[in-house]
């Protein structure tokens, strides 16, 4: 990849993130933004239709759902390797639920 190439990349994906972030404030939080997204995908796509074999829309059963957690662990591991992972969190929250 030539860098004119890789600048270009660069530029759309901080439009696409500034974009993304402008919807996500207006859809009122990350949630509200996660429930447009699927929404989006539930309304506009094929993204939940279940494939038959020899359809050409949709997926075949569990794919869609594996790309969604695929996805997610993906930018999950990007995270931890800044932000080490907190083992012992889960418990502290038990804990602190406990003592309200």
């Amino acid at each position: 990849m030539n860098y004119l190439t890789y600048y270009y990349f660069c530029l759309m994906e901080n439009r696409q993130d500034d974009l993304l972030f402008m919807v996500c404030q207006q859809s009122g939080g990350i949630r509200p933004f996660l429930d447009n997204v699927f929404g989006f995908l539930s309304k506009r796509t094929d993204f939940y239709y279940e494939m038959e074999p020899g359809d050409k829309m949709g997926f075949p059963p569990g794919i869609a759902e594996s790309m969604v957690a695929g996805t997610f662990k993906k930018y999950q591991d990007e995270h931890y390797k800044k932000y080490p992972h907190k083992p012992d969190l889960v418990d502290r929250w038990r804990k602190f639920e406990d003592d309200q």
